[in-house]
């Protein structure tokens, strides 16, 4: 099923052309890998279907195809619709100019997107692992679902073992896999990730 569609997209700085006419299609569930040498533009692109203010087209559009509650404004990705959401109200399909949607909107969809920036650790120094991690569980989850939750994810992401101790106290590759986890608990209609491996061994 259709999820984001990118349609003649540019982007320059500074005269420079770092993305010119990318044309791209997105399925839900699928995973995207995009390679390139340095300064190809992959940060760009990231940060622009985050919806970054900085990183707006100068051409071209994201177009998204979501399900969206017209009672709460709540935002899915597009298989949701037609399921009830948490307010009672119903998902409807909506196709989204992303970057040219309604300000509340915007800022709806903004909320369903996790990213991991490169060699970017925000992290809370002085709380625990578990804690990092419990703090990022969407409001709405119970706290023992969400400490399950986290639990489930430090395992995945190979931390369980660290889950008592200081965030400021782990390695670089330890807190990356910490930030993982962290955005993978808010439960993202999309993840980016920007050399999510960068400070990790093979």
């Amino acid at each position: 099923m259709d999820f984001i569609t990118l349609k003649n997209i540019t982007k320059t700085f500074d005269g420079v052309d770092v993305l010119k006419d990318i044309n791209l299609k997105i399925n839900e569930g699928e995973t995207l890998g995009i390679l390139g040498r340095s300064g190809s533009g992959k940060s760009v692109l990231i940060n622009m279907l985050r919806g970054t203010k900085e990183y707006t087209p100068d051409a071209g559009n994201i177009i998204m195809n979501i399900a969206v509650c017209p009672d709460c404004l709540a935002v899915e990705s597009p298989s949701h619709e037609g399921n009830e959401c948490e307010c009672g109200g119903t998902f409807e399909a909506r196709e989204v100019d992303f970057f040219n949607a309604e300000r509340k909107l915007f800022a709806s969809i903004k909320r369903r997107i996790s990213i991991m920036l490169q060699r970017n650790f925000a992290l809370y120094d002085e709380e625990t692992v578990i804690e990092n991690v419990m703090r990022a569980v969407p409001d709405t989850v119970e706290y023992e679902e969400g400490l399950y939750l986290a639990l489930e994810l430090l395992e995945m992401v190979q931390m369980n073992h660290r889950i008592t101790h200081i965030a400021r106290d782990l390695s670089g590759g330890e807190k990356q896999r910490v930030v993982l986890a962290r955005q993978l608990a808010k439960n993202p209609m999309m993840f980016l990730a920007d050399e999510p491996t960068g400070t990790l061994d093979p």
